[in-house]
């Protein structure tokens, strides 16, 4: 079950979270990227050069 908007998510519950991170912000860009990648995977995109594309993207994120 995923918790409602404004209140404590579980990353948060366990001080996983920047100051000013945005949970719901972060869960639509994630979509927004999902739905890219999976058009770009129709139309034939090379999967080598999607993983790489993700994995860019996401280590922009990591800590």
């Amino acid at each position: 079950m995923f918790p409602c908007p404004g209140r404590s998510t579980p990353a948060a519950a366990h001080g996983q979270l920047a100051a000013g991170a945005d949970p719901d912000a972060a869960a639509g860009l994630l979509a927004l990227f999902a739905y890219g990648v999976n058009l770009r995977s129709c139309t034939g995109a090379d999967p080598v050069a999607l993983e790489a594309t993700v994995m860019g993207a996401l280590a922009l994120y990591a800590k």
